[in-house]
């Protein structure tokens, strides 16, 4: 039989698991930034599923890569119609 691969949201919470410790020792204020990365990542699962990289985390970097770059063009169609300075 062949062998059954983990689901890429296990892996995803299993390398959020990883990255406990360097959590831990983050301020208060970047551990929501912290978060929010890893919830970018899980937004993007099935695509990452659909990758199959070798490392997963490679998709899980991407996809939060992903996000923060559609929120800083987000951030620049308001300041171009806002006309404040990039």
């Amino acid at each position: 039989m062949g062998r059954t691969l983990p689901s890429i949201n296990w892996q995803i919470e299993e390398e959020r698991h990883a990255w406990h410790a360097f959590r831990r020792a983050l301020r208060k204020e970047d551990r929501v930034s912290f978060d929010a990365l890893w919830r970018y990542a899980k937004l993007h699962a099935a695509e990452s599923s659909m990758a199959s990289r070798a490392l997963p985390i490679e998709s899980m970097f991407l996809s939060m890569l992903l996000e923060q770059q559609k929120q800083i063009d987000k951030l620049k169609k308001y300041a171009k119609n806002n006309r404040l300075d990039t």
